[in-house]
């Protein structure tokens, strides 16, 4: 990629969750460069009354942006309440070998991934009256 090039103006249309999905989902997923929980606020009717077996987020750092830092944690703490299970993945087991194996034969991985967040994260939440 040519990064020395100049921008542009890039209209692009948006749609809410919603608005197209009104049954069961298999899988979600939104990789939107730290925008996540602007996704997933406009699924807020799906994941109230449908079944989202899973959630496929990407969460990015964002220390110069405290008001998306928030919205992460509220968005965490909303898919907590709903009874999500979080796990994070590292590039070791994204790129891990399968063996002529599909994800959906491999039912070990799911309980290798370290939970999100750690038992040391939820620790200093609770000392120090915080939810992790």
């Amino acid at each position: 990629a040519d990064y020395t090039i100049g921008s542009y103006i890039h209209k692009a249309s948006s749609v809410r969750i919603d608005d197209l999905v009104d049954r069961d989902v298999c899988m979600l997923k939104a990789d939107v460069e730290g925008y996540e929980p602007q996704v997933m606020q406009t699924a807020q009717h799906l994941l109230a009354t449908r079944t989202v077996s899973t959630l496929q987020l990407e969460l990015t750092k964002t220390p110069k942006s405290k008001n998306q830092t928030c919205a992460a944690i509220k968005m965490l703490e909303h898919l907590d309440a709903l009874g999500y299970d979080f796990r994070q993945v590292n590039q070791r087991l994204v790129f891990m070998p399968f063996n002529g194996t599909s994800w959906a034969e491999r039912t070990n991985v799911w309980a290798r991934l370290p939970k999100f967040p750690s038992a040391a994260a939820r620790a200093r939440a609770i000392k120090h009256g915080t939810t992790p």
